[in-house]
């Protein structure tokens, strides 16, 4: 039996990029980290490197600070530790990809 990544699971093809951005609970606004960076990225999500404690299926916002400020919203698919240090890696997906946002 074949076993499925979540590689596999990945809708589009995520390419290595760190920028920094700002993580918050949807839940929870005043619980967010600004030191959150991203790890890779494609249309449909995002994985980022967090002080926050995530748990799947839990709904966050990106804020991505700059020129051209954006708060995209996403779901959290998974989570792990980061091996290296006590920051939690996750992968999210957008909920509304940003094409649909710029439109």
């Amino acid at each position: 039996m074949k076993t499925i990544s979540l590689v596999d699971l990945r809708q589009r093809e995520r390419e290595p990029v760190a920028i920094p951005v700002s993580l918050v609970l949807k839940a929870d606004e005043l619980n967010l980290d600004a030191s959150t960076v991203t790890i890779n990225m494609s249309l449909s999500g995002v994985s980022v490197l967090t002080k926050l404690a995530l748990v799947p299926r839990q709904e966050v916002k990106i804020v991505i600070n700059g020129q051209f400020s954006r708060t995209i919203p996403a779901r959290v698919v998974w989570v792990r530790q980061d091996e290296s240090s006590s920051c939690t890696i996750a992968g999210l997906k957008f909920l509304l990809y940003p094409i649909e946002m710029a439109a």
